[in-house]
């Protein structure tokens, strides 16, 4: 049970009590009004503390009411986030869509900086499914002193990069992409490919450094990143 879900568990416990004391209070706050009312003579100094109790049990009421108002606010949040969590066996083509454009949309000939921005989203996808490692995808970044290695003919196992297969990768995962994306300069020139695996959903994402090639070696790079595509997928099978 990690800190979120005590906390979703305390606040129901506080609905729950919130919801058992809220008739007490106004049934008490109901009852001292007419036992008051019964007196035939109150003095001034009864009736200011009558007053002050009065609002004090109106001012209890609705902070109860409140606390209440707000957990079920908090509550129906939590579970819509958790409902967008659902594993990839429970997601419909709808969500894989939504799911793979979230990082697709950065596919191609893209700037350092849009490298980047996609890096950052794969590391808030981290954060969000980091207990679900078939929808946090391996990345792997090709620079020019990688091209000049040969690093097509190794398998996708001895490509330096981020891979995730659970949650116990998750550190090393994050620690990873932080370095790639360290190593991503704005002023250069990237092609982006991703591979989606039999579920449907983004497996891998590569990235090769094209600045200043021409046409025959960006060839040559694509070449590379398919190599590397396909070495992925055998990778997790």
């Amino acid at each position: 049970m990690d800190l979120m879900d005590i906390v979703v568990l305390c606040l129901e416990i506080l609905m729950i009590c919130g919801a058992i004391l809220l008739p007490i209070i106004i049934i008490t706050i109901l009852v001292n009004i007419t036992n008051k009312k019964a007196k035939e003579k109150i003095t001034t100094l009864e009736k200011a503390t009558k007053r002050r109790n009065i609002y004090r049990a109106i001012f209890c009421v609705i902070l109860v009411i409140v606390i209440i108002f707000l957990s079920n606010v908090f509550l129906i949040t939590r579970r819509s986030n958790s409902s967008n969590r659902g594993s990839i066996n429970s997601m419909n083509q709808q969500e894989r869509d939504a799911f793979n454009n979230y990082f697709i949309s950065y596919k191609g000939l893209q700037e350092g900086k849009n490298v980047k921005a996609l890096l950052s989203r794969v590391i808030s996808n981290l954060n969000t499914y980091h207990d679900q490692g078939e929808k946090v995808p391996t990345v792997v970044l090709f620079t020019k002193e990688d091209m000049a290695k040969e690093l097509n003919a190794l398998s996708m196992q001895t490509l330096e990069g981020a891979h995730y297969k659970e949650e116990t990768d998750k550190d090393q995962y994050l620690e990873d992409i932080i370095e790639i994306r360290k190593s991503v300069l704005d002023k250069h020139s990237y092609i982006v490919k991703f591979r989606l695996g039999k579920t449907g959903i983004v497996l891998g994402i590569v990235i090769g450094d094209v600045y200043h090639l021409d046409e025959e070696e960006i060839e040559a790079v694509d070449t590379v990143l398919n190599n590397a595509l396909h070495n992925l997928e055998e990778y997790y099978e």
